[in-house]
């Protein structure tokens, strides 16, 4: 009887394909492989762990290269960028969450160095106001 925790090299296969290929499609993966698509759903609850590890380490070298160009485009004035940055320190906080007897504030300075949590060595800091992005620099030695 084979043991279960052994991996056969049709299923280290299957786990290093979706890992090099995940933006591809399930469809396209188990075609790539020549495997049924219960196959594909089976191996990749069995892996998923694996999977997911590996995807970790694949991206890990990438967050500061991926932090500095989410940085650029909050400063470009990316609306989406900019709600990103807020997301990820929890700054940000969606209208529905909101308490709407408080009044919103109108001038609000965002340091992008510190909201990407020091991911950059930048020192800009952009003005928004009334929710919109100037294309305003603080000097970082200004006080806020």
């Amino acid at each position: 009887m084979k043991d279960k925790k052994q991996i056969t090299p049709k299923q280290k296969s299957f786990i290093e394909t979706v890992v090099s290929n995940f933006n591809e499609t399930d469809l396209q993966i188990v075609e790539k492989l020549g495997i049924a698509r219960n196959t594909f759903y089976k191996w990749r609850r069995q892996f998923q762990d694996e999977i997911d590890k590996r995807l970790r380490e694949k991206f890990a070298h990438s967050k500061p290269r991926i932090y500095k160009a989410l940085e650029k485009k909050a400063i470009e004035g990316d609306v989406q960028a900019i709600k990103l940055a807020l997301e990820l320190t929890g700054e940000y906080v969606p209208h529905s969450r909101m308490d709407i007897r408080e009044k919103p504030q109108c001038n609000i300075v965002v340091n992008l160095r510190e909201a990407l949590h020091q991911a950059s060595e930048s020192e800009k800091v952009v003005k928004v106001i009334d929710g919109q992005p100037t294309n305003e620099l603080i000097p970082s030695d200004e006080p806020i």
